[in-house]
């Protein structure tokens, strides 16, 4: 947020629906700037992509992490997730889903603030996060038709998507580059945010023209 003051927007994506479209065209709307850098992770990285599907002529540069453009959909994972959060909990989910993205030396400190994070979400906005995720379409096309300067990011222990899959987005891509983030698993904003926030800063200099 420290990055572009007064022209950064951060919005709580779950109170959008339960699909990836209806949250990409809702980001769009809160964007008053003609264009703009977009960032995601992991499933925000989902987001990123349809919001470069519907406004291609606004996305001026992009940043994805831990994203994965190609989907699968599995109507099983989803029945069994969402049963998790109904029968268990978001601390039942924080258990299975969330807490083993993050690599076995994590600074715990940084593992307690995600969990808070977590906790702080009602079942219902998970369930609905979880139906975006499992719904979504692929989106490889997109990396492949687009035009601007991608950054790739992934933890070097990210497991998903992970090194080799970030490899053929890069590959997919006209201007794509490939950032591996060291000693860090999935949640690179978490582990590592100086280092990221230096590549967002000057993937916006970039597209700025600066």
């Amino acid at each position: 947020m420290d990055i572009a003051p007064g022209r950064t927007f951060a919005p709580d994506l779950y109170k959008f629906g339960n699909r990836i479209q209806d949250w990409a065209a809702s980001c769009i709307e809160l964007i008053p700037h003609e264009r703009f850098v977009i960032v995601g992770c992991s499933v925000g990285g989902s987001c990123a992509l349809e919001i470069m599907r519907l406004a291609p002529d606004r996305v001026a540069g992009a940043v994805l992490i831990g994203t994965k453009a190609r989907h699968d959909p599995d109507p099983e994972a989803l029945s069994v997730s969402q049963n998790t959060v109904e029968n268990e909990g978001v601390a039942g989910a924080w258990e299975r889903y969330w807490k083993p993205l993050f690599e076995q030396n994590s600074d715990v400190e940084v593992v307690q603030i995600a969990q808070e994070i977590a906790l702080a979400q009602s079942n219902t906005a998970l369930i609905s996060g979880l139906k975006s995720f499992h719904t979504r379409e692929s989106r490889e096309d997109v990396v492949r038709e687009s035009t601007v300067p991608i950054q790739i990011v992934t933890g070097d222990r990210d497991e998903l998507p992970g090194i080799d899959y970030s490899r053929r987005l890069v590959r997919l891509s006209k201007r794509a580059q490939l950032h591996i983030f060291k000693n860090c698993g999935h949640y690179v904003p978490m582990m590592q945010p100086t280092k990221l926030n230096r590549l967002i800063a000057n993937t916006i200099a970039v597209a700025s023209g600066r």
